[in-house]
């Protein structure tokens, strides 16, 4: 493969002399010259033929750009993979963003918690700000506290049973280390006692006894006295079946409950606890919050750690990625479980997306036409949920990406080109609102394609995908330079640069692209844009 790169470069090196040549001798591009376009028409006409051979040597560059490209990420993702996946996976475990300290900050709020309190804490933060990371991180602080239950709202988006499905993440919990049946009979004689259904435990004991009982009295007294009626044995066959029917109900009921738990394997005990089954068998909200305390109550139970929390901290995740009717079943359900002492729930929300969703389903109001514009909705949800959460902490947007990006290109990307590609991220995210999913996604694209684009450098390419990403118009700034100038920027006058207040783009981040640019030239940005788009057109 090595050998095929070779002998292309060669080629596209020879075909781009020719190139460079054909525009020297097309245009008179120098920047003491004004562009004229009735001049470059009547040099069209005049040069036609040369002007047909430049476009076809272009096209045949940009067809040998494509081989070479797709040769050259080939090898880069061969010797690179590892890394990347390694470098990205440490982004998610550890803090690059300063967020440390608020992690701190909550998980100490969560352990001064005394025993049986009750709290709920709200984690604001729009899409890809990094809350699922960031309650890694409280979940560190907290020593991977063992009575801690992680849900994924998203994994269990079934509307109705959203419930439910929090009972089972957290009845998984409870059996996840050894002596399954053990705990299963200690859960159902526990779940017994709190629902007050001693009764069915204590009858379906009796029951059998009297039926033994009775049968054997009343067989040894119809041998001892012969001169009874026959009636009697009726009688006692009459006594005993009714004896044995009540029985039977009351061992039926024990006996579907304990089979249920026993004969099963946990995956199938598991798929009980979430689907209709297992719904049939609690009934009404009040038996989802009962198996909830005994859960709760049963996993502090069995942790004996001195650093483990004194309460069951739920953590609730990806909220926002569930359906309109999920999220709106789990609030207005949120009443009947919040509450429970012992408990501490930390929700991870989307403003954005849950607030308004949940102001739709406010009981015993109707929305005026004035409510019904986004942010008023907004702020209705917010004023619902904040019913139910004691209080909030807004997930901080960094600024300063130095740690985030060099963890992610070490040893992939050289140093200097990841600092010059750190300062213009931070130069936009001091002016522009940006989150690390965003980050990570672009530095990815970065990595993979970097090795597509022969007439950039690796930063000249980074910049130039990075501001097409932010600032859609931002290569209007060049609209006036001759698309075919060889010209490097830094040797053009600054008049050459369209910088409008119409564009939208700050000052101090044009500037900054600009200096990054500086070796580049208007022929290679106009024949590499076209796919730089292309890459951005679905992200």
């Amino acid at each position: 493969m090595n050998e095929e790169i070779k002998q292309l470069e060669e080629k596209r090196a020879k075909l781009k002399s020719e190139e460079t040549a054909l525009i020297n001798e097309l245009y008179n591009v120098f920047d003491d010259t004004d562009y004229d376009e009735e001049h470059d028409r009547q040099l069209e006409k005049h040069f036609n033929s040369p002007e047909i051979r430049l476009e076809n040597i272009t096209m045949r560059i940009r067809d040998m750009d494509e081989k070479i490209g797709s040769y050259r990420r080939t090898e880069f993702l061969k010797n690179n993979i590892a890394k990347i996946n390694k470098n990205s996976t440490k982004t998610l475990d550890e803090d690059y963003l300063n967020r440390n300290e608020l992690a701190k900050v909550i998980a100490d709020l969560i352990k001064q918690q005394n025993k049986n309190d009750k709290l709920s804490i709200g984690l604001l933060g729009e899409w890809g700000s990094g809350k699922s990371t960031f309650l890694s991180l409280v979940r560190k602080q907290l020593d991977e506290d063992s009575n801690i239950i992680q849900f994924n709202a998203s994994k269990y988006d079934d509307q109705e049973q959203i419930w439910y499905s929090l009972l089972l993440a957290v009845s998984e919990k409870y059996l996840s280390n050894k002596k399954i049946r053990f705990k299963k009979v200690r859960y159902i004689y526990n779940s017994i006692l709190a629902k007050k259904e001693t009764d069915l435990l204590i009858g379906s004991i009796v029951a059998p006894v009297l039926f033994i009982t009775s049968t054997t009295l009343f067989s040894e007294y119809i041998q001892k006295n012969n001169d009874f009626p026959n009636f009697l044995g009726v009688l006692t066959g009459v006594s005993s079946i009714i004896t044995g029917v009540l029985s039977y109900d009351l061992l039926k009921r024990l006996y579907g409950n304990i089979r249920d738990y026993f004969n099963s394997s946990k995956e199938k005990f598991m798929k009980q606890l979430k689907y209709p089954n297992y719904k049939k068998y609690l009934g009404t909200r009040e038996n989802v919050r009962q198996d909830l305390i005994v859960f709760k109550n049963l996993i502090i139970k069995q942790s004996n750690s001195e650093s483990t929390s004194k309460n069951m901290v739920i953590m609730v995740d990806e909220l926002d990625r569930c359906s309109d009717t999920t999220i709106i079943n789990f609030f207005s359900s949120i009443e009947a479980f919040i509450d429970i002492p012992g408990i501490i729930f930390v929700f991870s929300i989307n403003p954005e997306i849950v607030y308004p969703v949940v102001a739709k389903a406010i009981p015993h109001r109707k929305a005026d036409e004035k409510e019904l514009n986004v942010y008023n909705q907004t702020r209705l949800g917010a004023m619902f949920i904040e019913k139910y959460i004691n209080i909030f902490f807004t997930l901080p947007i960094s600024s300063n990406y130095n740690s985030y990006i060099k963890e992610i290109l070490t040893d992939i990307i050289d140093e200097q080109s990841i600092e010059k590609i750190t300062i213009l991220i931070n130069t936009i995210s001091n002016k522009k609102k940006t989150t690390p999913r965003e980050i990570k996604k672009i530095l990815d694209l970065i990595m993979i394609y970097n090795t597509e684009f022969p007439d950039l450098t690796l930063v000249e390419f980074s910049t130039l995908l990075i501001m097409k990403y932010y600032y859609k118009d931002f290569t209007n700034i060049f609209s006036e330079i001759n698309p075919r100038s060889n010209i490097p920027f830094k040797e053009l006058r600054n008049s050459k640069f369209k910088l409008e207040k119409t564009l939208d783009i700050p000052d101090a981040i044009i500037l900054c692209a600009k200096d990054l640019l500086a070796e580049s030239n208007m022929n290679s940005i106009s024949s590499s844009m076209y796919k730089i788009e292309r890459i951005l057109l679905f992200t």
